[in-house]
């Protein structure tokens, strides 16, 4: 009986947690023109995620290949409004239909806004 009251309590959990797997830039523009705060929040954490996975990849990378995918200057914070600046020009550049995932726009704007030379 615990068992079954213990698998309940988990999916009453998953069933009630909002998550993306991923949100295109239309998505995540919608959110935030329309979200109270406290999603607006959320949404934020999402991109700082994004961007720590992409530069926990771009670590891994180099140390397996001695370069890096792109190269922010290690005394350059991104803040969560830096992320936001980077998709958005990255959706101008690739994106005209809002398409395109936020974590692709993410990457290729990192790529593009701190090229390796």
């Amino acid at each position: 009986m615990k068992k079954l009251a213990c698998a309940f309590v988990v999916c009453l959990c998953l069933v009630s947690v909002d998550c993306w797997a991923e949100l295109t830039y239309k998505e995540l523009q919608h959110i935030y023109e329309t979200s109270e705060k406290g999603n607006a929040n959320v949404m934020d954490n999402y991109l700082l995620g994004l961007y720590e996975g992409i530069n926990a990849s771009n670590l891994a990378y180099y140390m397996q290949t001695k370069q890096s995918l792109y190269c922010k200057p290690s005394n350059f914070d991104l803040n969560v409004n830096n992320i936001r600046a980077i998709i958005k020009d990255s959706h101008e550049s690739y994106d005209t239909e809002g398409e395109i995932p936020v974590s692709y726009l993410l990457f290729v704007g990192l790529k593009q806004t701190f090229p390796c030379f």
